[in-house]
């Protein structure tokens, strides 16, 4: 029907446009005659008669002002006058044009009105200067009456009175005739007062009354006239001429205004028609074009229709969602005309997966996952296109919208054209995509496009279906979940709207000491603690009315008045109305939990060996001290280090050094420091203690010689025995302190602060095997930077190589044989700097760097000792290892590894380690040096005497050489010096255990003279060769066989 109805309308169309024609012909026709108006033509008519007028009405004003001037002046021109203006405007007034316009024969109107007043007046006017002119012919006759009847005065009259009645009635005269020719209100009051005494004499003639009687005319006709005079100017009928004549122009002007827009406006319609009659010719053509196209379409309309009649019928008798896919696709492809069809199924990861397909490229359906989550993709299918908007994606141009993506040779090879993509909803939200493929050019038109929407939101309807259906399924089986779920261990309690208990579960008995039938129709005010004010039930309240829910922590009261904390949710349910019809609370005890959390909290903020405060909580208060920005006075951190604890830990056991740690804390707790205040112990490592508090000086003086002083009575009282499982224990302690008051610091730089003078306190410890307090300064921070700068290079060494060996030959005494070197590490730098030993192996060991470039000297060595054997094949290479590296967990593997893979004999490599570092944990020591002589690699105990080795110990070692240190062998040969006497003894001692003895040190002939009369096996020092580089070794040992000579006892 659509494409019968898109038919009719193209014909109509085609009418429409001859009919849009001829209007515009109507049209212009109509603006054509809306600019003829008589006002245009009749113009000059009526400005020649405007003009007619303003020449009458001057010429009419004139006549007046002349009459003025003569005493007998004739109307006659001036009736002319006004009969020729009264023509003139009825003239007007009844013209065409003037009618035609509103305000133009406004203008006239009010002028014809003036010009109707001005000729009563003008009436009026000759009326009174009739009057006037009669008046002023008598009057003079008048006068000379009634002075003639003066003169014949009766004899009574005295003379004088005779004299002066002739004088006044002259002087009435004379004002009389003034009064005519200047009637200002002056003179007309003169001539009235002159009249009314002259009418005051007595016997006055009836002549003289005759003569007064004209006066009294004269002065009422002259004032009238005047006034009608002035009522003349003031009817301003010239201006209302010119308002006329304003009005017509202004009109006209309008006129020819909108007659140059009209010839506009048919100009421009003029141009559109013959554009309009061009284009509709064009049209003509391509309707019938259009026309075999929309024959088309409708037929495909039609199998589109009859596809959608069948899919509703399969859509209303599927029963699940993989039939009705499946059944969708095959009524796309076999009747709706698609070349492929197929749905996929939004996963949770995701992804796009065909449940349902058909058409061509099944096989590839099959196996097809389309990822939906590639966002920054630039160029996005259609596909990913229709998940992420939500509607549905169609395009004609399929292969230029895909030629960037992974599919362009796909879609080109099986010639795709059109493509559709659209989503199948479910309450908003992308549960399917339905795809379809056609080689149809431009197929998919706004009609096919309907079918799709149709068949996707037919498609959406019934998922929903399938939805509630479920969800109808689900709601019975959370019923009977529900009805058990509400003995569960949580207290329930359920009220009316009237928040009245209506139920509650055995776990509400259970957790309040309330049965169900003792709280029924009460409120849950009665749980109520007394700990929260009503400002929190106020806001509980408001949130649940807002939000229909509100859960939090929260103290109730039980039955007997135990108070008790617990997890309340309460939520307000609401009936199909949507108005609460019940509120259900769950609680749940929170007691144990708290308890818990109590003792969590002080796990967090404890050392649990010690119950001292931990770092944490240090860390804490000392941020609370640095916060009173108003104490003024010094606050002093100390850390204590228990010297050697390791080694106490080792030798007796962990359970001793426990117990040692627990004696150390409660011990530092029972000190008393006389005035401090805010004094906290803690424990912030494995054998390193805190102390802090606040002195009662702002002086830092003083301040410092207090914190020595408690710095001391700290060391006083750990210097005290210890009893650990049964035995006494004496510990010595090494102590760094800061001073500080409330300022720009942190705790963790106070901890770096007493971490850097701990530092040094020990090291100076280690050289003097005693107690230490250092506090820090500025200058150790310096050091601290230099030593950091320092193993900063020397990591850099390490990888740019800038590590050298250096060998010193071993000499058999006897045989004056060279029978071993010893490895010497040397650093020089790329600029040609040489570092001494002792300037970097103690960094190196503090970093921990002597692992790996302890591993580098020994692969290094070996490699080295493999060109020696060439020269000497039972050359010993000797190399020393450090504590740190000896207790490396890694070093045998390692070892016996680069023995394997270098081939390398092991009874030709020698370690050579300290008293000391045997000393620091037996049995551990004896294990790893079992170890190393199970492979075949010698012991030497090097700088032997300088410690503290046990002989019992020493004779449980592998040990297979004593290296004697030089210290002895410097004053080997002076007679006062017990050093002989050690040297031979520790010869001895080594021969006894079957052990080869080597000196270290010799420098003189004598002392080896004197070493080898003690009997001592093996010598080195400068006095036969300095440490030597690789290749000047190998040239001594060339040179130099049997250079040197032993004498002889």
């Amino acid at each position: 029907m659509a494409y019968l109805f898109s038919i009719f309308s193209m014909r109509i169309a085609g009418y429409n446009q001859w009919g849009i024609i001829a209007i515009s012909l109507i049209f212009i026709l109509f603006l054509f005659q809306k600019t003829f108006n008589p006002i245009i033509d009749q113009r000059s008519d009526i400005l020649a008669k405007n003009f007619l007028i303003t020449e009458l009405q001057y010429a009419t004003l004139k006549s007046l002002s002349k009459s003025q001037l003569k005493d007998n002046y004739s109307f006659d021109r001036l009736n002319a006058q006004i009969s020729h203006l009264n023509t003139t405007l009825v003239v007007l007034k009844n013209n065409s044009a003037v009618q035609a316009i509103p305000k133009l024969k406004g203008k006239l109107t009010h002028l014809i009105n003036s010009v109707e007043k001005q000729n009563t007046l003008i009436e009026e006017f000759k009326t009174h200067y009739s009057v006037l002119q009669n008046s002023l012919q008598f009057f003079p006759y008048a006068f000379d009456e009634c002075r003639q009847s003066f003169l014949m005065t009766p004899y009574g009259y005295k003379a004088n009175n005779h004299n002066k009645r002739l004088l006044q009635l002259k002087n009435t005269l004379v004002s009389g005739l003034m009064t005519m020719q200047d009637a200002t209100p002056k003179h007309l009051t003169q001539l009235t007062e002159q009249l009314d005494n002259l009418k005051k004499q007595d016997n006055l003639s009836s002549n003289c009354l005759n003569f007064i009687d004209h006066g009294h005319l004269i002065a009422k006709y002259t004032f009238a006239k005047h006034q009608i005079l002035n009522q003349l100017y003031a009817l301003k009928v010239n201006e209302k001429i010119h308002d006329f004549y304003s009005q017509l122009e202004q009109t006209t002007s309008v006129i020819i205004t909108k007659n140059q827009t009209y010839y506009f406006i048919i100009l421009i319609f003029a141009i559109f028609l013959l554009i309009y009659i061009g284009l509709t010719l064009t049209n003509l053509f391509r309707s019938n074009q259009q026309l075999k196209q929309t024959l088309k379409e409708l037929s495909e309309q039609q199998t589109l229709f009859e596809a959608l009649i069948k899919a509703s019928s399969a859509i209303t008798q599927s029963k699940d969602k993989n039939s009705l896919y499946q059944k969708i696709c095959n009524i796309a492809t076999q009747e709706a005309l698609f070349e492929s069809c197929w749905i996929g199924k939004v996963m949770p990861n995701k992804t796009l997966i065909p449940v349902a397909y058909a058409g061509e490229g099944k096989q590839i359906f099959k196996n097809l996952i389309v990822p939906l989550n590639n966002t920054k993709q630039k160029n996005n299918g259609t596909i990913l296109e229709c998940y992420l908007q939500k509607k549905p994606i169609i395009t004609n141009h399929y292969q230029e919208r895909m030629i960037n993506t992974q599919w362009a040779n796909a879609i080109q090879k099986f010639n795709i054209q059109g493509n559709a993509a659209l989503p199948i909803l479910v309450e908003e939200n992308v549960v399917s995509i339905l795809v379809v493929y056609t080689r149809k050019p431009y197929f998919f038109t706004k009609e096919n496009n309907e079918f799709l929407h149709q068949l996707v939101h037919d498609i959406s309807i019934t998922l929903e279906r399938f939805k509630a259906v479920e969800e109808q399924n689900i709601h019975q089986q959370n019923l009977a979940i529900s009805s058990m779920a509400f003995e569960s261990h949580e207290a329930i309690m359920i009220t009316d709207e009237n928040t009245k208990i209506i139920r509650s579960n055995q776990a509400f008995t259970k957790l309040t000491g309330y049965s169900q039938q003792e709280i029924l129709g009460k409120s849950p005010s009665i749980l109520k603690s007394g700990l929260h004010a009503d400002a929190f039930y106020s806001t509980l309240w408001t949130t649940i009315f807002k939000t229909g829910e509100w859960q939090g922590e929260i103290w109730n009261r039980k039955k007997d008045g135990t108070l008790y904390p617990c997890w309340q949710s309460i939520s307000a349910v609401l009936n199909a109305d949507g108005n609460v019809s019940h509120y259900i609370s769950h609680a749940l005890d929170l007691t144990k939990d708290k308890e818990s959390q109590r003792q969590i909290n002080h796990l967090n903020y404890h050392d649990k060996l010690t119950n001292l405060p931990n770092r944490s909580l240090l860390i804490d208060r000392l941020k609370h001290a640095l916060s009173q920005v108003n104490q003024r006075n010094y606050n002093v951190l100390f850390l204590i280090n228990i010297n050697r604890f390791k080694l106490f830990n080792d030798s007796l056991g962990h359970s001793a050094g426990d117990e040692l740690l627990i004696k150390i804390a409660q011990r530092l707790q029972t000190i008393i420091f006389h005035n401090t205040t805010n004094l906290t112990v803690a424990r912030i490592g494995n054998d390193e203690f805190t102390l802090s508090c606040l002195t009662q000086t702002d002086n830092a003086n003083k301040a410092l010689q207090k914190a020595e002083n408690i710095a001391q009575t700290i060391q006083k009282k750990l210097n005290e025995n210890f009893t650990i499982q049964g035995q006494m224990a004496i510990v010595d302690t090494s102590i760094g302190a800061t001073l500080f008051t409330p300022c720009n610091q942190t705790a963790e730089v106070l901890l770096q602060e007493a971490n850097t003078a701990l530092y040094q306190a020990k090291n100076i410890a280690k050289q003097t095997a005693q107690s230490t307090i250092k506090f820090y300064e500025e200058t150790m921070k310096q050091q601290d930077q230099h030593r950091l700068k320092l193993e900063n290079q020397l990591r850099t060494a390490l990888t740019n190589q800038e590590f050298k060996l250096q060998y010193q030959p071993q000499i058999d005494i006897k045989s004056n044989q060279i029978i071993g070197v010893e490895t010497l590490v040397r650093w020089q730098k790329q600029d040609g700097t040489l570092i001494a030993p002792f300037q970097f192996i103690p960094a190196l060991e503090e970093s921990g760097l002597i692992i790996p470039v302890g591993m580098w000297i020994i692969k290094e060595a070996i490699f080295q000792a493999q060109f020696l054997h060439k020269m000497l094949p039972n050359l010993t290479m000797s190399i020393n290892l450090s504590a740190i590296q000896f207790n490396d967990k890694n070093l045998i593997t390692n070892v016996q590894q680069l023995l394997k893979k270098s081939q390398y004999p092991a009874q030709l490599l020698e370690f050579e380690v300290t008293e000391s570092l045997l000393m620091s944990d037996i049995e551990e020591t004896i294990k790893k040096l079992n170890a190393f002589a199970d492979l075949g690699i010698k012991i030497a105990i090097d700088d032997f005497g300088t410690g503290y080795s046990s002989l019992a110990y020493l004779k449980r070692f592998p040990v297979s050489k004593l290296k004697i240190d030089k210290a002895f062998i410097d004053e080997i040969t002076h007679h006062d010096s017990s050093d002989p006497a050690i040297v031979q003894a520790t010869i001895q001692m080594a021969h006894a255990l079957n052990i080869t003895t080597i000196a270290e040190g010799v420098e003189e002939q004598s002392q080896l003279d004197l070493l080898n009369t003690m009997g001592c096996n093996e010598i080195q020092g400068y006095f036969f060769s300095k440490p030597l580089p690789p290749k000047e070794l190998q040239q001594f040992i060339q040179d130099r066989n049997t250079n040197f000579t032993v004498s002889t006892p």
